[in-house]
């Protein structure tokens, strides 16, 4: 059916090691890849690829081939079948002498048929109601609804007949894409008075319908085309076809939960995005992405729902080597209601404020613990210590890092001592049990003093703070400094804990000569650690300069910031330091 010729052209366009990977898991060895076989129970693996040779060979099963027998046996397609689809995937247009019709041209064209008869029965004007509610409710624009070539099922059998007689439609072809239900000799419209959302594969053919009910009906609020062999919600991503060359542009991809999200991104103007089909992100979705790009950012529901999922989409991406950053939705509860209510703008900020998955994980699982008491923080610890790990597994440093300054800001427990927790020299309780006298220490309690006591001294006490090595129970008061609190105010906000050791300071007080001189001492101090920082700086830098003159000036400088340092040591004047 095919010659030589037609078939090597499609085997040479297409990377086997690329389409083997969007359903296996595949790591290089050597200049093989392997995995686990597809096509048995495979606990070791034993499934081989030659990116060289194009062909594939499983020493478990004995299975092997070329990307066409690959194809074929992983969706169960027939050869002609499977030509065909990998010739839309590879961009080679075969001739019409080879043209067929086989069971998937069947399929896609009987949808597509469908499809352009929905979208003719929203726009010709019998239906206005539900053409307002797109067009005001939803905010949808009547090009976007062309683009996406939005219909509607009127749910009547002189639909189905017209689409019979006007247009060829077998009904079995229908029935076969469950579309079309057989009730005794009767036909019905499994999508019968819902708005029609056509869902295209990759190649951009229509595979599959999602449902939306229209306002006053009763029943599920959104359904979706039965699972067909050409139709799997985990191997699906809405808007793919029409997204991936923005994606593979600018390199990254928002994910959303569905098809009225992933339509207002589009109309705001953000054409870089798919949607999940009422499922979990998939490794299966992955595979696919990572043909256009390694860089998601989730767009999900506000609800727990959805920041459950975005948790799991989170762990399974970074677990494949993707970056990840989460757009947090606020005051509403996902993408479609914050562009109908705010409008494309507010769509567009929610993206740009976008934080890293790393930070996101951390302020979601905070908010299932009380972080101002000791068992909250260990807790947290604890449901994180299994993150931090894979981190380290993987050698994702960035992931560790942002994970751990995180922690760290959420908790005031410092950087190293939830490293030591991470990589397992210290248990969580150890280091808050240690930690959880909230205790002063005694700069601390001096600062404290000269602020409750000298009020025109408190800019000067808060810009001290910011350069001091404190404790956990300053570093919670700072935060009150910066507001400029006075006692009553703060000792109505903070934990017992922490109560008595404030007592203790504001007690203690001194004359403002005194406390001028006080603060003069810590300023001094303040001065010489920030000098000795600027030296060691340096340092680090000449151990790496090769070039002479960039080594001479640095050279230089470390010599003015020495002379600076001994004067601060002999407590130099003002300009001396």
């Amino acid at each position: 059916m095919f010659d030589k010729e037609i078939i090597d052209r499609i085997k040479s366009s297409i990377d086997i090691v690329e389409l083997v990977g969007r359903y296996v898991n595949l790591q290089k060895s050597g200049s093989y890849y392997r995995g686990l076989c597809p096509f048995h129970s495979d606990s070791d693996p034993s499934f081989y690829v030659s990116p060289g040779k194009q062909f594939f060979h499983c020493f478990g099963c004995g299975v092997s081939g070329d990307v066409i027998t690959f194809y074929e046996k992983i969706e169960n397609l027939p050869f002609s079948e499977a030509v065909e689809k990998l010739a839309e995937i590879a961009g080679v247009e075969l001739p019409k002498k080879y043209s067929v019709r086989t069971e998937y041209d069947k399929y896609t064209q009987s949808l597509n048929i469908l499809a352009e008869a929905y979208h003719k029965e929203l726009l010709s004007g019998k239906h206005p109601d539900v053409l307002e509610y797109l067009l005001k409710e939803r905010g949808f624009s009547e090009e976007t609804l062309r683009e996406f070539r939005i219909g509607f099922s009127p749910g009547n059998r002189t639909f189905l007949k017209k689409l019979v007689s006007n247009f060829g439609v077998k009904l079995e072809e229908l029935l076969k894409a469950g579309v079309l239900i057989k009730k005794n000799s009767d036909y019905f419209d499994r999508f019968s008075k819902r708005i029609i959302i056509p869902i295209h594969n990759e190649n951009g053919k229509v595979i599959g319908f999602g449902g939306r009910i229209i306002p006053g009906e009763t029943g599920s609020k959104y359904i979706n085309s039965p699972e067909t062999r050409y139709f799997v919600k985990g191997r699906v991503l809405f808007n793919l076809h029409r997204a991936k060359k923005s994606v593979k542009e600018l390199d990254y991809v928002v994910i959303t939960e569905g098809y009225f999200d992933s339509m207002a991104l589009y109309e705001a103007g953000i054409e870089n995005n798919v949607g999940v089909l009422g499922t979990n992100l998939t490794r299966q979705h992955l595979k696919l992405l990572k043909t256009y790009t390694n860089n998601l950012l989730f767009l999900m529901d506000s609800d727990s729902a959805g920041k459950n999922a975005t948790l799991r989409s989170l762990d399974l991406a970074e677990s494949e080597g993707f970056s990840t950053a989460v757009a947090k939705i606020t005051g509403t509860k996902d993408a479609g209601e914050l562009f109908k209510n705010e409008g494309p703008k507010a769509l567009v900020d929610t993206l740009k404020n976008a934080i890293p998955g790393a930070v996101f994980r951390v302020d979601y699982l905070a908010l299932k613990v009380d972080i101002t008491t000791p068992q909250g923080k260990q807790k947290l610890l604890e449901f994180l210590i299994p993150t931090l790990s894979r981190y380290l597994q993987r050698a994702d440093n960035a992931g560790f890092q942002l994970t751990v300054k995180a922690i760290s800001e959420k908790t005031n427990l410092p950087i190293k001592e939830i490293i030591a927790v991470a990589k397992g020299r210290e248990k969580p309780q150890k280091i808050l049990r240690e930690r959880s006298t909230f205790k002063l220490k005694q700069i601390e309690k001096d600062l404290l003093s000269i602020y409750f006591g000298h009020p025109e001294l408190r800019s000067e006490v808060a810009r001290v703070v910011d350069f001091l090595e404190t404790s956990e129970a300053f570093r919670y008061l700072v935060k009150f400094i910066k507001k400029n609190q006075d006692f009553n105010e703060i000792i109505d906000e903070i934990d017992e804990k922490i109560g008595p050791s404030l007592m203790e300071a504001v007690e203690y007080s001194t004359d403002i000569s005194m406390a001028r001189k006080m603060l003069k001492d810590i300023e001094t101090h303040v001065d010489k650690k920030i000098i000795r920082e600027q030296i060691e700086e340096i340092d680090r830098k000449l151990r790496k300069v090769i070039d002479p003159a960039m080594k001479e000036s640095l050279m230089i400088r470390r010599m003015e910031l020495t002379r600076l340092l001994k004067r601060t040591l002999k407590g130099g004047e003002a300009d001396g330091r």
